[in-house]
């Protein structure tokens, strides 16, 4: 016996059925996603050209983005923007590639998952706040009461509300700005991927809005890849940091770790009698090199370091001095990133060849490694 054709109504009702199973799963995977790094680079390639006329804007990179909140930072022109589009998918690498919560970059699973919030915003000259934040929160899945509720809630946070029914194209820059972040907060994305997040804002709104990530980050549990080229802020923020120079990768590692990294082995002394404990730590086969610098302080470049720290309570009881401060030289992010994008070296060329206002013909790049 032949089975009756199905009705269209029928067809719907399984569709529609195949459609709410495939989404179910889709969010328990979300939710269950237990692996080590929420974003996977390998290999990452994006050319643009041809043949010799070929730019290699990014050009093999590999790193992870763990949990928590990561600074993506480099020169313009290095790659960051480029690697940005490609993560949220509005490029396609030349090769390699990279996952997002363990979804392939481009995928809808991927971008499900992302809020992005460009450089550059554009908004529909027409639309209004609310109008445009319900708008993209229906397309992101939430009902038009759940999107309203939404919408409302974040430009209250982003001192917003009093504006919420003024069309967008009237907006200042700093205002569309903000709505660059509202607009990839609508659908409580897992991944926020932002791109200068504070530029055109007063540091008044730089410092609500940086306040705003990390609570996003470590409270809502949004792990967040931000590029900025406020080299503070991203100190500020940070857990870790990525440096991209000429398409390449220079540096990946928690921020704590670059720093200890650039600082080496050089502590910062202050005492009661300075010149009295630099007298004995010269005689230390610890010690290589031991100075008093321009504002007074004891500089100390260890041979080892575990003996240093643990001689100086010896130090202080043979001299009889009060100690006021020992802490490892700090070496700012600016610092770090001066060196390993070969601007340092750029700067002390400038230094010493521009004199007088005289144009330098030649620049030469390169890539210092740490001592």
């Amino acid at each position: 016996m032949s089975k009756k054709p199905k009705t269209k109504k029928q067809e719907k009702i399984k569709a529609k059925a195949k459609t709410t199973t495939k989404e179910k799963k889709v969010e328990r995977e979300e939710e269950e996603y237990t692996g080590e790094y929420v974003i996977e680079i390998k290999n990452l390639k994006k050319y643009f050209g041809q043949k010799e006329e070929i730019v290699k804007a990014v050009d093999d990179i590999s790193f992870n983005v763990p949990r928590g909140i990561m600074g993506y930072l480099g020169p313009n022109g290095a790659g960051k923007t480029t690697t940005i589009k490609m993560l949220v998918g509005a490029i396609s690498p030349t090769k390699g590639g990279a996952t997002i919560m363990g979804r392939k970059i481009g995928s809808i699973a991927a971008r499900k998952l992302i809020g992005y919030s460009p450089e550059h915003p554009r908004f529909y000259d027409h639309m209004t706040p609310i109008d445009y934040l319900v708008f993209l929160g229906e397309l992101g899945g939430l009902t038009r009461h759940e999107a309203e509720e939404k919408a409302f809630e974040i430009l209250e946070t982003i001192e917003l509300e009093q504006a919420a029914y003024r069309n967008i194209v009237d907006f200042s820059a700093g205002m569309r700005q903000k709505m660059a972040l509202a607009q990839a907060l609508i659908h409580e994305p897992k991944v926020l991927i932002l791109d200068e997040p504070t530029a055109n804002l007063d540091p008044v709104g730089r410092a609500k809005i940086l306040e705003q990530i990390k609570y996003l980050a470590r409270k809502k549990g949004m792990t967040t890849l931000v590029s900025s080229h406020i080299l503070g802020e991203i100190e500020k923020v940070a857990e870790y940091v990525t440096i991209i120079n000429k398409g390449k990768i220079v540096i990946s590692d928690t921020m704590d770790a670059v720093k200890g990294l650039y600082a080496g082995n050089q502590y910062v002394m202050r005492t009661s009698q300075n010149a009295k404990v630099v007298e004995l730590l010269e005689t230390k086969d610890y010690v290589e090199t031991v100075w008093i610098d321009e504002n007074g302080d004891i500089k100390i470049k260890a041979k080892d370091e575990i003996k240093l720290k643990n001689q100086i309570p010896t130090i202080l009881k043979t001299t009889k001095v009060t100690l006021d401060a020992f802490h490892r030289v700090t070496v700012s992010l600016e610092d770090i990133f001066m060196r390993v994008t070969g601007l340092d070296s750029f700067k002390m060329i400038m230094e010493k060849e521009g004199k007088e206002g005289e144009e330098i013909e030649e620049i030469t790049w390169e890539y210092i490694e740490p001592e």
